[in-house]
């Protein structure tokens, strides 16, 4: 069932050329990709409330600083307060070093800015302590953190400043100015979008089933287990959920025993080895902040070797397309590593017969 192998050899070439394709675009999106940095609300750790208002002013004051300097992209504000809500991550933490890292992995980010401030009484004269972390994110270290020290009389705006430009001079270990970013010749569209992003490798194991129409059904049966590998990356570009995966699986499938073929019919036995080579783009929905569903369409090609053996002893290959749907289920366990369970039909187009395979497995991704 499969074509001769200089047939084969393009097939092989063209899987090649989009693998590589795929992972030469990936790492200039990982050399070159905007950082995301989540900035918190500052906290009024006392909750004092007439110096609520300085919530707002001082991580205003800090955000349109960091913006003048650097090169960044920031997390719309709704989105991180979603994450926050659903995983019980109250407003009041906000400015301690578990609440901000762990917001950071939630809503993978690579940089994290939190803070709060005090307002004490020294000398009968009212002052405001702030304090400020700066989080790495995927190093999981805090990368600066300091508190200074200010008047809050009709000063204090002055002191909200100086706070302002501590902190960028921190950023600096973390995040490019606009000026070395416009030296990488990015400087058109800060704001843009890579191409590409959060790209994984997966594994997959299962186990294949034919079933109705179509020679598999008929005349084979798939032998457990179905060994897989992805690739997997998000084509931000067009949209944050799009998802595009290129996968090789490899399965075995023996000849059923019987009559009803010309091969059944000489007393002998067989088995194929199955290489599946395709592409797909799906749409991953986020269920909650760790569960996710991810519907996808593609296709590919089917290459075979089959051996016989018994009276008559021979092996020959053969080749056809195949279109493949299916649904992945994932669970975020870290912010690189998600555990999955996946479905795939794969409806083989071998000349005007039709044979559908399904293919439950489970499996992993990492992503970089």
């Amino acid at each position: 069932m499969l074509v001769n192998l200089y047939l084969s050899k393009p097939i092989f070439r063209l899987f090649s050329f989009a693998l590589l394709f795929t992972l030469l675009a990936s790492s200039q999106v990982l050399a070159v990709g905007l950082k995301k940095v989540l900035i918190l609300d500052f906290n009024n750790i006392e909750r004092k409330g007439q110096y609520d208002y300085l919530e707002a002013t001082i991580t205003d004051s800090v955000r349109k600083k960091l913006q003048e300097k650097f090169a960044f992209q920031e997390i719309d504000p709704v989105k991180w307060r979603e994450v926050a809500e659903k995983n019980y991550i109250i407003k009041k933490d906000y400015y301690t070093q578990t609440a901000a890292m762990n917001l950071g992995l939630l809503a993978k980010q690579d940089v994290v800015i939190s803070g709060g401030f005090r307002i004490v009484t020294e000398k009968k004269e009212a002052v405001i302590l702030s304090q400020v972390l700066l989080i790495d994110v995927a190093k999981r270290k805090v990368i600066a953190e300091f508190t200074m020290r200010g008047y809050a009389d009709s000063s204090i705006f002055g002191s909200i400043e100086k706070l302002a430009d501590r902190i960028s001079v921190e950023a600096k270990r973390v995040l490019p100015s606009k000026a070395e970013w416009k030296k990488r010749g990015l400087d058109d569209d800060l704001e843009a979008k890579p191409w590409f992003e959060q790209v994984a490798v997966g594994a997959r194991v299962g186990g294949g089933l034919y079933m109705s129409a179509g020679y598999g059904s008929k005349y084979f049966e798939a032998q457990p287990p179905s060994f897989g590998m992805v690739i997997r990356t998000q084509f931000s570009l067009v949209r944050e959920n799009l998802t595009l995966q290129g996968e090789f699986t490899f399965l075995k499938h023996n000849l059923k025993g019987g009559s009803d073929s010309t091969i059944q019919s000489l007393s002998v036995t067989g088995s194929t080895s199955n290489y599946f080579m395709g592409f797909s783009a799906g749409y991953k929905f986020m269920l909650s902040s760790y569960i996710y569903a991810e519907p996808f369409l593609g296709g590919g090609y089917l290459l075979q070797t089959t051996s016989l053996s018994g009276s008559a002893n021979t092996t020959f290959n053969n080749g056809f397309p195949f279109i493949n749907p299916g649904l992945e289920a994932g669970y975020l366990l870290t912010q690189n590593l998600s555990l999955l369970i996946s479905y795939r039909l794969y409806i083989e187009i071998e000349s005007v017969v039709t044979t559908y395979m399904h293919l439950p497995s489970i499996g992993a991704n990492f992503s970089f």
